[in-house]
């Protein structure tokens, strides 16, 4: 009797064959040929047409999404070849204080080249002076500022730097570019604070922030050129400057000098930082030292680049209650010190949030933002002697 031939023991690529015998192999020699039967799931799934229609599915797929995942990533950055290579680096651990300091070698610095920002500059060394901190705090202000039609304000607002809160006065060039965006024009003049080598360590803090405790255990980081937070709220990788813990040098000094020289439209203080220190710095914590009131603001429910929200659930009591310095940063929206009508208000306050499933309420957001502006301005006025015209 004939052998049957089993379709599993031919080879795999005749298994689809049209002219594949069907029955006894005698019977292939028979005037009538059999129909060929259907083919069953795994044999499609085994064929090599299947395959290939797989193998091209997963090619478009990743042609269209492996761009975006990359983009996510920044590998460019990460390798140092495009922006700072540091901002993927682990946020620094906070030391403990030793017991035994010399707090000549650490400063504060601020900087003040308008009456506005030396009332705000005022306003940060009053809050070191109150919250006991130890380091010196110096503000560095153009001998322009003297000679500026509210003389005498001035006059009177750096007297009460130095006597009551022992601020060192350092008069400086102004550092303002012509062909820039006018508000940020002179913000490269904080970068004068890496010239003042008479400290190994200073502390720079935009004075437009409540600063809500000491930060005098920055001071004892391990050494690096420079201590910043993240840029958080970008969608790309940049270190941000309103807070710094910065190593004065004469070498950094003249490569700053070197970059606002040749800086234009769109590089300011912060684009130098993020040009000289991308490969060097060292990432300091943005949750408890570099909050923004417009995180209160933020259309995420989970403040995904504030915190991550595998590991934490936002709750504004607790963001508030671990943070140290708040920078107010809302644009548009005006500075605190700045007036504005009720329908900028209107704008830029933020809504409370409704929980979908229970109906509760949460306005909390909302009440610590109004809480921060409204704090800010009732502390402004104190250090004007004439308080319609000053602060």
């Amino acid at each position: 009797m004939a052998r049957h031939r089993r379709l599993s023991d031919l080879p795999e690529f005749l298994q689809s064959s049209p002219f594949l015998p069907v029955g006894n192999i005698s019977d292939s020699f028979t005037t009538t040929q059999a129909s060929q039967p259907k083919p069953t799931l795994a044999q499609i799934i085994r064929s090599k047409r299947f395959r290939t229609i797989i193998t091209l599915a997963i090619f478009v797929l990743t042609l269209l999404i492996l761009p975006s995942k990359l983009q996510a990533y920044h590998p460019l950055t990460r390798l140092g070849l495009s922006g700072p290579k540091c901002y993927f680096s682990p946020p620094i651990t906070i030391p403990e204080i030793p017991e035994e300091v010399d707090w000549t070698e650490f400063a504060y610095s601020q900087y003040a080249t308008t009456t506005d920002y030396l009332c705000n500059s005022l306003m940060i060394f009053e809050t070191l002076h109150r919250l006991g901190s130890k380091a010196d705090r110096i503000l560095l202000y153009p001998s322009t500022l003297l000679t500026s039609t509210e003389n005498s304000i001035v006059g009177y607002l750096l007297d009460k730097a130095q006597a009551e809160f022992n601020v060192k006065l350092i008069s400086i060039k102004e550092q303002r570019k012509s062909n820039v965006i006018k508000i940020w024009a002179s913000s490269y003049t904080k970068l004068l604070a890496f010239n003042q080598t008479q400290y190994s360590r200073i502390i720079h803090l935009d004075s437009d922030s409540t600063l809500l405790s000491s930060l005098d255990e920055l001071f004892f980081l391990p050494p690096a050129p420079i201590v910043v937070p993240k840029a958080y709220w970008l969608p790309t990788p940049k270190l941000s400057s309103h807070i710094m813990l910065l190593t004065p040098s004469p070498k950094t000094f003249a490569k700053i000098q070197e970059e606002i020289e040749k800086a234009t439209k769109g590089i300011y203080d912060m684009e130098i930082i993020n040009s000289l220190f991308g490969s060097t710095c060292s990432i300091l914590p943005h949750q408890a030292y570099a909050l923004l009131t417009g995180e209160f603001r933020s259309p995420d429910p989970e403040h995904k680049a504030f915190l991550d929200p595998s590991t934490m659930k936002w709750d504004p009591d607790r963001v508030m209650k671990e943070a140290t310095f708040v920078h107010f940063s809302d644009y548009p929206f005006p500075k605190p010190w700045q007036e504005t009508s009720a329908e900028e208000q209107e704008w830029a306050v933020p809504e409370c949030v409704v929980d979908d499933q229970e109906g509760n309420v949460d306005c909390r957001a909302r009440n610590i933002w109004i809480a921060l502006y409204k704090d800010f301005k009732a502390r402004r006025k104190v250090y004007s002697p004439v308080l319609s015209v000053v602060c």
